[in-house]
This record gives C-alpha cells, structure tokens and sequence, in this order.
C-alpha cells in the first residue's frame, strides 16, 4: 500500500440509497414523456374531438409537473453520488407536490373531476397521491439524516 491508497477512501452505498436512486430516476422521466405526450397529442384520444388532457391542464402545470420531474430526477442523482445537496432537492421536490395538491385540490376541484370523471377511482388517486407525498416526506428525512451520519458530504 502506498501513501496515496490511504487518502483515497471508497464509500459504500447503502442498499437504500441505491433503490430510492434508480426508482426516483427513472421513474419521473418516464412520467414526463407521458405527461409531454398527454399533452401535445400523442396519443389519439378515442371519441373525442378535442385533447381532454391538454383542456384541463394549461402550460402551467405541465411546466410544475416538468421542474417537479426534474427536481426528483436531480435529487436522486445528487442522492446516488452521495452529495448533501440531494436533501435540498428532495425537500424542494416535496414541498413542490405538496403546493401542487393543495394547489388542484382547492382552486381546481381536482378530487371532483376525478369523482365526475371515474367514481371507482377517487380512494385509490387520492390515496395513491397521499402515499406518494409520504415517501418524499420519508426521503426527504432519510437523505436529512444520511446527512448528519457524514454518509452525505
């Protein structure tokens, strides 16, 4: 062993780390492609003239839904490389969800539409959504303290 085998110290990753990084970087990727797809027309709409998607979603919440997507998919990679700076993301990713369902709950009547639109899938978006919300929460904490264990520099 050399002087400089000792200065270079390897970290292991944890087995969570490795998990919440390839769900969270994948995962909103994929969802991005759908929701610029849902929006610009991609996929033909049967019995409809019009795009449903596109009339109940302005740029607004499609640009939230892409800073949102990219602000997970930044967490997760800053998380993978073991950067600090993945809590920052990760809290900025869930607070961001958080706004955005207060945000189409209240001023949108999104539980609503989704009622008028489809009875049986009310519970399950709504729950599906607060689940959702847990796990950032979760992340946000777990990346928090990988942070204080000095796992995170």
């Amino acid at each position: 062993m050399t002087k400089n085998d000792d200065a270079v110290q390897v970290r292991k990753r944890p087995a969570l780390v490795w998990v919440i990084s390839l769900f969270y970087f994948i995962f909103p990727l994929v969802a991005a492609v759908g929701h610029v797809a849902l929006y610009f027309g991609v996929f033909p709409v049967v019995g409809r003239s019009s795009n449903p998607y596109r009339a109940a979603h302005g740029p607004i919440d499609l640009t939230i839904g892409l800073v949102q997507s990219g602000t997970v998919v930044v967490g997760a990679s800053l998380l993978w490389l073991l950067r600090r700076q993945a809590f920052h993301f990760f809290v900025a990713a869930t607070v961001l969800a958080v706004f955005t369902f207060w945000w189409e709950v209240l001023l949108r009547d999104w539980i609503g539409e989704i009622h008028r639109v489809s009875p049986v899938m009310t519970a399950p978006v709504v729950i599906s959504t607060i689940i959702g919300s847990g796990l950032m929460v979760a992340i946000s904490v777990y990346a928090w303290r990988l942070t204080k264990k000095g796992v995170l520099n």
